[in-house]
């Protein structure tokens, strides 16, 4: 009957072995099971990553030819700034040179006039007076 009872002892423990080795398989099931799918998300990550790459490389160049046509358009600014500068200054000049031309005129004509007036005068004067002929 020991016999008995150690063998029933022993198939039990070993049930309860069986039991455990069957849950352990069953999770093993589930995560093989996982392992499909884990491995096409990877594919999927691995193909938006080079995607994603191509699309940094045209980024940078786009962005790299934009930051050269900025400093071109900088340097024209730059040309066209000097340009308008310089033709304020040379419209200044001119326009002051126009004031000073003007005020010549004047004073050249107002002394044209007075000197015209005075001939007028000293004409006027050696006639009333007899002395011109």
């Amino acid at each position: 009957m020991d016999r008995q009872i150690e063998t029933i002892q022993r198939v039990s423990k070993l049930e309860q072995e069986n039991l455990g080795h069957e849950r352990r398989i069953e999770n093993l099931e589930e995560k093989a099971e996982s392992i499909p799918k884990l491995e096409t998300l990877m594919e999927m990550v691995i193909e938006t990553t080079k995607e994603n790459s191509k699309t940094m490389k045209s980024v940078d160049q786009n962005i790299t030819g934009l930051n050269s046509e900025m400093k071109n358009i900088a340097n024209e600014v730059s040309t066209v700034s000097g340009r308008v500068e310089t033709l304020e200054k040379d419209k200044k000049d001119t326009e002051e040179e126009k004031k000073k031309t003007k005020k010549e005129i004047r004073m050249k004509t107002f002394d044209l006039i007075l000197k015209i007036a005075g001939a007028l005068l000293i004409a006027y004067l050696s006639i009333m007076l007899g002395l011109s002929k």
